[in-house]
């Protein structure tokens, strides 16, 4: 009878403890044209230990995915090349939390310049 209430406990204890985590989801869009973002990087840091960082990139259609995070609450920076670092923070507290919409905006164009050689002459030979 012991050990069935023991194990009974301990299944209880382990199950607890794996509900204390959350999925999370959203979609990264471009602010002016509605278009998702595919490829962006997001990094996410708990707001009492910074220095935890985790890395995700938004997939298809800049879906985002992360798949298991403690309850807590986290800083979010959202990076691409071309557009304005998004920030925000958020708190996990179910196990399926939407951050919704996260809107980049464009920032710095890169410009490519192609530079082409001036044609030279011919080099002629002097005769002697």
């Amino acid at each position: 009878m012991k050990r069935l209430l023991l194990s009974t406990l301990f299944l209880l204890f382990a199950v607890a403890a794996f509900a204390q985590k959350g999925a999370v989801s959203g979609t990264v869009l471009d602010a002016d044209t509605g278009e998702s973002v595919a490829g962006a990087v997001l990094e996410v840091a708990p707001v009492g230990t910074p220095d935890q960082k985790q890395y995700f990139t938004s997939g298809y259609k800049g879906a985002v995915a992360i798949p298991s995070l403690p309850y807590g609450e986290y800083r979010l920076t959202v990076s691409f090349l071309g557009y304005n670092n998004y920030e925000t923070t958020f708190r996990v507290a179910a196990g399926k939390q939407n951050i919704g919409r996260i809107e980049l905006k464009p920032g710095v164009q890169i410009e490519t310049v192609v530079r082409r050689p001036r044609r030279c002459a011919p080099r002629r030979r002097a005769i002697r």
